[in-house]
């Protein structure tokens, strides 16, 4: 294993609280609100249920309100993001009012200046205020149709979650070696270019270069990972690498004390369990927890395996079984070690016993015949299914997930107009109001209707798939997409009366299959450099 070097440019923790980082951060929470508040925004613009949503993020109050932004001409928008737009417009103007010298003449800015002093105050005095988060419900779709709620904790004071933000950022740096030596950790990383669908493409590669021998696999997810995090071993591991990195900021693991302590799913046992599922930090303490695990691994496989993972989901892969069985065990018993446990391993007759299997193998990678066992031709990793010969899908029930979601959001909808006595808003024309809501479906699943090449940073559903190949399973899934929102939207015309229901997107900027017909390359055929998308965890 090589020697770790420690990145010298880290710094100490007040380094990462300047007044342009902590606008940045503010800009982007504010960006995350909108982002959450979209379909509200949407319905109260076009029907008649109320005026502006009061629904604003806090962190508006340390920003310039939209009319001082500063936003970029045609040709400097293109190809980016609303996100990206949003950000960016309201980063110019604040670092154009610290150049001429008004940031202090504005309310905001007055604001934006003493949250910066405070949060260095607390930094040099080491006495940090971190505000317990609230618990949120968001909705959680499963495969069979039920609708459940998923918890997470968003910290809605500005001070709190700026310098959780922060803090995540300097132990992400301070940790970045010990990630980068293993080469096996994709999730939360320093380059944005290391993803999940970097690691989906990394393990499509070793299936190619090991085509013509039989590979073996192993699987393995986690339950309810950052519930069962425990505070010892977080602090534990943070002390075990300090030999290899040098000691962090005291500062940096004062507000690790301090926001582990802000916390607690459980302590029935007197151990107290669980880091907040949507804190800023929390991926970062996770990373750190689990590089044990992937160390431990490592030394076991000798790089005679292949070695993925990305937050609590992994994948082995070798050409010889008895290797990937060692790692396997080596994972399991790291994760014992670490208080953490995995979905049982299971062993599965190839159908529908295997893709509901969250931990199972060793396996052999190959396709399998009627009635055999433990033999798949497909491995599943992150929304991608890949096959033995090297061909990439979407995972079943991804998709299964995304058309539930495009049938949720269109029945709500006319469920208002239809049912609620709801209706648009007055002097709005209801072609007006179908062609922005079919914008807008069409915009979250393949991105804004625009032909071309694909913009390397859409965040659309169908963006987060760029390693698919180009094979009969993946036409089938995305016409059949193309189906369902064609219905959908047909539905929404009979309810605002109009006329021709039926919707054919036959063009390549309005359709999944012809969004991703430009994307997709043969399994083995000469292919394009790989387009690696961010999109967050809950998107998988």
């Amino acid at each position: 294993m090589c020697e770790v070097r420690k990145d010298e440019t880290v710094g100490d923790l007040a380094g990462y609280i300047s007044l342009d980082e902590v606008a940045m951060a503010l800009a982007k929470m504010r960006m995350r609100r909108t982002v959450r508040n979209a379909g509200e925004e949407f319905v109260r613009r076009y029907m008649s249920v109320g005026g502006a949503s009061e629904n604003k993020s806090p962190a508006c109050a340390f920003l310039p309100p939209r009319r001082q932004w500063v936003r970029q001409g045609p040709c400097a928008r293109r190809r980016k993001s609303s996100a990206q737009l949003q950000v960016g417009a309201i980063m110019r103007c604040v670092r154009a009012c610290e150049r001429n010298g008004s940031l202090e003449k504005t309310e905001w800015g007055r604001r934006l200046i003493g949250l910066v002093e405070n949060l260095q105050g607390q930094v040099a005095r080491q006495e940090f205020t971190v505000v317990p988060p609230r618990s949120a419900k968001v909705p959680k779709l499963s495969v069979d149709g039920t609708r459940g709620e998923r918890e997470i904790s968003v910290f809605d004071d500005p001070a709190t979650a700026v310098l959780i933000s922060r803090t995540g950022a300097y132990l992400r740096d301070w940790f970045e070696p010990v990630l980068k030596r293993g080469r096996c950790c994709y999730s939360f990383r320093k380059n944005p270019k290391i993803s999940h669908q970097s690691a989906v493409r990394d393990l499509c590669a070793w299936r190619k270069a090991h085509v013509d021998a039989s590979a073996f696999v192993a699987e393995c997810d986690i339950r309810k990972f950052f519930d069962n995090i425990r505070h010892d071993v977080v602090e534990e591991s943070i002390r075990h690498y300090i030999a290899e990195l040098g000691a962090p900021d005291s500062s940096a693991m004062g507000v690790v004390c301090a926001y582990l302590a802000c916390y607690c799913k459980d302590e029935s046992d007197g151990i107290r369990r669980g880091i907040p599922q949507g804190g800023a930090l929390s991926p970062t303490l996770a990373n750190i927890v689990m590089a044990r695990a992937d160390d431990t691994v490592l030394a076991a496989v000798q790089r005679n395996a292949f070695y993925a993972r990305y937050c609590d989901d992994m994948v082995i892969a070798s050409v010889d079984e008895g290797v990937c069985h060692c790692a396997m065990e080596a994972y399991l018993g790291a994760l014992d070690a670490l208080g953490l446990p995995p979905h049982p391993m299971t062993e599965f007759a190839y159908g529908l016993e295997y893709f509901e299997a969250k931990s199972k193998g060793p396996f052999r990678w190959d396709w399998a015949k009627a009635g055999e066992r433990n033999v798949a031709p497909w491995v599943s990793f992150l929304g991608n299914q890949v096959r033995c010969d090297g061909e990439v899908r979407v995972r079943g029930d991804t998709v299964a997930k995304h058309v539930l979601k495009l049938k949720k959001e269109t029945g709500e909808t006319i469920n208002r107009l239809a049912n609620e006595g709801v209706s648009l808003r007055a002097g709005m024309n209801p072609r007006k109001f179908y062609t922005a809501f079919m914008r807008r479906i069409v915009a979250k699943g393949v991105g804004y209707m625009r032909s071309g090449t694909i913009p390397s940073d859409g965040l659309c559903w169908a963006a987060a798939f760029p390693n698919m190949t180009k094979n009969a399973a993946c036409a089938r899934q995305m016409r059949m997409l193309d189906r369902v929102r064609s219905r959908c939207l047909g539905a929404l015309r009979r309810v605002l009366g109009l006329k021709g229901a039926v919707v054919r997107f036959a063009g390549r900027p309005y359709s999944y299959f012809g969004y991703l017909m430009k994307m997709m390359r043969p399994a083995r055929g000469p292919r394009r450099t790989p387009m690696v998308v961010r999109l967050p965890y809950s998107e998988l």
